[in-house]
């Protein structure tokens, strides 16, 4: 019948128990996929003088808004940071950095530090995590990254705050209460 009651108890078999747990995991998921707030971003410089005006530009910026920026070649991005390694390492399809350049800014304590390198490709990609820094340093980050951008043949960027795309400070603010 259309609307028969539903027991007071019953019991889930192996498959229906295999159903509701991937349900729930499938809902966790739609509710956690912003875990944090992170610009993406990928590139691509011309040639190692775009890399080097693009690195000069972004530290001169960096000194403005008060932050530490440093050049940062070959072996030393392994040993700074493996994710920006295997960023590298994928995009230019070795794991040879002796061509690799570029910088790294420190905006705040509580931000990631912001990768901008590239090796013989001039392939750049990577992310910034911005969550814990607040709206301030997040939508400075973005400025820098357009500063960046001037410098390259292209740069996108994906920003979870929304922020880079639309401008709109309340969202990233909104976005980033929801998160916290």
């Amino acid at each position: 019948p259309p609307c028969a009651p539903v027991p007071a108890t019953f019991t889930l078999g192996p498959m229906n128990l295999r159903t509701a747990l991937s349900a729930a995991a499938l809902v966790l998921a739609v509710h956690t996929s912003h875990a944090g707030i992170t610009i993406h971003y990928e590139g691509q410089a011309e040639n190692p003088a775009a890399i080097e005006k693009m690195g000069a530009a972004v530290c001169e910026k960096a000194a403005e808004l008060g932050w530490t920026c440093k050049a940062i070649s070959g072996n030393a991005i392994r040993e700074s940071d493996q994710i920006t390694a295997k960023f590298v390492s994928e995009l230019e399809g070795s794991s040879d950095f002796s061509s690799v350049r570029g910088v790294v800014v420190y905006p705040d304590p509580m931000c990631e530090p912001l990768y901008l390198v590239a090796g013989r490709s001039g392939k750049l990609k990577n992310f910034v995590k911005t969550q814990f820094a607040g709206a301030d340093v997040h939508v400075k980050v973005v400025e820098l990254l357009e500063v960046a951008k001037v410098s390259l043949t292209s740069l996108r960027l994906e920003d979870e705050g929304g922020y880079a795309e639309t401008k709109d400070r309340r969202e990233l603010e909104s976005e980033l209460e929801a998160v916290n």
